[in-house]
């Protein structure tokens, strides 16, 4: 691959599990069902609109994921070949929730997607949902920029809450909001080694180098068509002044003004 080509997140994940599965001890593997139906039978604790969202206080926590002080990194990689994601398969390198009771840990959460009919523009949708898992029985996320932070509680961590369970989570919330993935696999990492986290932040940003020039381009061809078609594409058979959508029309209408305002001001200068 050359410097211009795009990087191969997928295969670039997959290679660092296989890397460091030959020198982490601690790892485990998952395989959890593809259907949201078995999904949700398959979690032992709630998880949907009956769970109100909660704060833990510190006293209340069982553990906390990637606070402050302590390694974050969280993305994701799509592809729109399916078949190269494992789906359903959840890999944890490092201590689980359950033997660390007490304890704060690092915390990487990557999330593979494959779906044929993934569009550009749903990348930043895709991304800004790590953020909005809420609704699971005993688990938190705090809003801190750039970093994913978690608690568990004391109550779903003595139950056996773990990395899997929030994985499950995770993979319900995403199949059902988007339709467009196909298959999903995540990588959890907790290990105490500043090196794998520099390696998944390098990786990231890689990637998410590559999701945004696609998002952006994307973005910029659909304000162009709506400049430039204004209300070509307006297929109803009565005038304006008899259209229920006037008002609305009228407002987009001088929004696109503005954007052609500001861009032969911008030409100009």
């Amino acid at each position: 691959m050359t410097s211009s080509e795009p990087i191969n997140g997928i295969a670039a994940i997959h290679a660092f599990i296989k890397v460091k599965k030959k020198i982490t001890e601690n790892i485990n593997v998952f395989a959890c069902p593809s259907s949201i139906n078995k999904l949700r039978q398959s979690l032992d604790f709630k998880f949907g609109d009956e769970v109100e969202t909660i704060f833990l206080l510190k006293e209340d926590v069982f553990i906390e994921l990637g606070p402050p002080q302590y390694e974050s990194v969280s993305y994701i990689v799509i592809t729109r070949n399916p078949e190269e994601v494992q789906d359903g398969r959840i890999t944890v390198l490092g201590p689980d929730i359950p033997e660390s009771e007490g304890k704060q840990l690092n915390f990487g959460q990557i999330l593979l997607f494959g779906g044929a009919q993934i569009k550009d523009e749903e990348y930043k949708e895709m991304e800004r949902a790590i953020f909005h898992l809420k609704n699971l029985e005993g688990f938190m996320i705090r809003a801190v920029p750039n970093k994913l932070w978690s608690r568990v509680s004391k109550n779903v961590g003595q139950r056996g809450f773990s990395l899997e369970t929030l994985g499950k989570a995770l993979m319900i919330m995403y199949k059902e909001q988007f339709s467009s993935i196909e298959t999903m696999e995540i990588l959890f990492i907790t290990t105490d080694s500043p090196q794998d986290f520099l390696e998944l932040k390098v990786l990231g940003s890689e990637v998410r180098k590559h999701y945004i020039q696609k998002y952006s381009a994307t973005l910029k061809a659909k304000l162009t068509e709506l400049v430039e078609k204004q209300r070509d594409d307006c297929d109803y058979p009565w005038t304006c002044d008899e259209c229920d959508y006037n008002a609305v029309c009228d407002e987009v209408r001088d929004i696109v003004e503005k954007v052609k305002a500001y861009r032969e001001k911008t030409n100009s200068s």
